[in-house]
């Protein structure tokens, strides 16, 4: 299979994907979005040399050049994660795309959409487990959200719950 029917196949599933996704959305966050304008992973990676994972690869955290800030926060409650969530602020300068799992592309969202959309997904996360992507279209600020099954260290866990909760922001000024 050539490397080209291999890309498109890959924009292909990630499309489907992102419609399924979508459709877990509430009817008042899906007004204006446009699937047709999804940005590919392979297309927003190259561009900016980051990919979006908070432990990067193999467990080492990921410090991207150039940026004045990243930050990475385990938290086992979601209430600590709409804290650190709401304390970023989530003021974007432009257009802002979005993603709630590794799969499917980046669809754009109105920023006037986004505080809702972040109550739906801290509320929607009690059963769920979506990721969460959210950036700006020239990758300057970010958040990323996912979780995996395990413990956090004594010192920093909350509760016995199984559900660690991962959180990252990242700014270039």
């Amino acid at each position: 299979m050539s490397d080209e029917l291999k890309s498109r196949l890959g924009q292909l599933n990630q499309k489907r994907k992102a419609r399924e996704t979508i459709q877990l959305l509430p009817e008042s966050l899906l007004e204006g979005i446009e699937l047709d304008r999804l940005s590919y992973k392979e297309d927003v990676y190259s561009a900016h040399g980051l990919a979006l994972f908070p432990k990067g690869v193999a467990g080492e955290y990921v410090y991207p050049e150039g940026y004045s800030l990243y930050e990475y926060v385990e938290v086992d409650q979601l209430a600590h994660l709409a804290r650190s969530i709401k304390e970023f602020g989530l003021v974007f300068d432009n257009e802002v795309f979005v993603s709630l799992d590794n799969d499917s592309g980046f669809w754009p969202l109105k920023n006037e959409s986004i505080d809702k959309l972040i109550f739906w997904y801290v509320n929607y996360l009690e059963s769920s487990y979506q990721s969460l992507a959210v950036f700006q279209a020239d990758f300057k600020k970010g958040i990323l959200v996912d979780n995996y099954c395990g413990y956090l260290p004594k010192n920093l866990s909350t509760n016995a719950n199984e559900v660690v909760y991962e959180y990252i922001r990242w700014e270039k000024i």
